[in-house]
């Protein structure tokens, strides 16, 4: 057998090169000097959706989002100046269905045989999978950062929020063993009264950070069952462990037809504790709190309204966050978890929360619960 009886390609070199060119699934272009595609291959419809051949002849900022527009431009004019012979980057190019694809850029200048300016040549990689890789090791590490700033600031409440019960709980019983033989019936209860309220924030701050531990791990329970609204919001306000004069001050009002809902009593509790707890704390000893309860076709709706300090108006974006407590609450003490842990259990209801607020006249909290059915 000879060497004349081997098979010959019948590709040029130039054919070949329009084939890989054609197959390969990175974009290749040319843009002219003015920057409008001379040269763009299959992969460009493929990661991009537009046609190659509506493309052709269309500036290339045309199709760049519209916030890297000047990025690009201030890349592109220095490479047609010759002030730099290559061009690498990442930018956002937009896609036929209204989105955006990550694109790693690889641009070279072209000469001509006059050494005058072509245009540019060079490759598009679609790197979004990449980019979204990387955003979400930001968002996680962004995430770590601000658990350890919430655990720090934790750490920073519960020294303070948990002392004050807990020095109450401590001085009450020292004083109860020290004294029980010299002191009148009155003074024993006066004094075991004190310690059932210690006792009681602590209770409320703890089981407040159960629930949102709960919340947050996706695991709070939901166990609606039709309820006597009015008996529960009495029940609620009796129970609630504020001072007596605090539970005075408050005024429940129920529609006559708002009689029996179903939602969860004690989530609802934790709604109505805290409103509760919160209108009572931020008004003065003598200002009245109202709360009342409403059916209409939308649910069920709570009211908490009082005539206290209010929020200020650059605090109002944020009386949901996690340990956020107003700039006007002075020396008034408070975790600041009552009200996300109400935005909590509010979500488990698939309900709404809004307020009405102005500094010192007062605020309004209006819970939403959609009506359900326990069947």
């Amino acid at each position: 057998m000879t060497n004349s009886s081997l098979p010959v390609s019948a590709y040029s070199d130039e054919h070949i090169y329009r084939d890989v060119v054609q197959n390969l699934k990175e974009v290749v272009f040319m843009v002219d000097n003015e920057g409008r595609f001379t040269l763009l291959n299959p992969a460009w419809a493929e990661i991009t959706g537009f046609p190659v051949a509506t493309s052709l002849g269309r500036y290339f900022l045309d199709f760049v989002h519209e916030d890297d527009k000047a990025n690009n431009l201030a890349l592109f004019i220095p490479l047609m100046e010759k002030r730099k012979n290559v061009c690498q980057h990442e930018t956002r190019y937009l896609t036929h269905d209204g989105g955006f694809r990550w694109i790693g850029v690889h641009a070279r200048l072209v000469l001509g045989p006059d050494g005058e300016t072509r245009g540019a040549v060079g490759t598009f990689a679609d790197i979004s999978e990449r980019k979204k890789a990387e955003a979400q090791v930001l968002a996680n590490l962004a995430r770590e950062r601000e658990l350890n700033d919430m655990k720090s600031h934790f750490v920073s409440v519960a020294s303070h929020e948990l002392r004050t019960p807990l020095a109450t709980l401590t001085l009450g019983l020292d004083f109860l063993i020290s004294h029980r033989l010299k002191l009148s019936d009155e003074k024993i209860e006066r004094t075991l009264g004190t310690i059932r309220e210690g006792n009681q924030q602590l209770i409320s701050i703890v089981d407040d950070l159960l629930l949102l531990g709960r919340a947050d791990e996706g695991k709070m329970r939901f166990d609606p069952v039709s309820v006597s609204v009015p008996e529960l919001l009495h029940k609620i306000a009796q129970d609630s462990g504020l001072t007596e004069g605090q539970r005075r001050r408050i005024s429940i009002s129920c529609d006559p037809q708002t009689l029996n809902a179903v939602v969860d009593p004690q989530l609802i509790r934790h709604i109505v504790l805290n409103l509760l707890s919160n209108a009572c704390k931020y008004s003065g000893d003598e200002c009245a709190v109202q709360l009342s309860a409403s059916t209409d076709t939308k649910g069920l709706k709570l009211m908490v309204k009082d005539s206290g300090i209010g929020i200020p108006d650059e605090d109002k974006g944020r009386v949901f966050s996690l340990f956020f407590r107003g700039q006007n609450v002075g020396n008034i003490s408070g975790s600041g978890l009552g009200l996300i842990v109400v935005k909590r259990c509010v979500e488990a209801h698939q309900g709404d929360i809004a307020f009405v607020s102005s500094s010192q006249n007062g605020t309004c909290f209006t819970v939403l619960l959609p009506l359900v059915s326990t069947s």
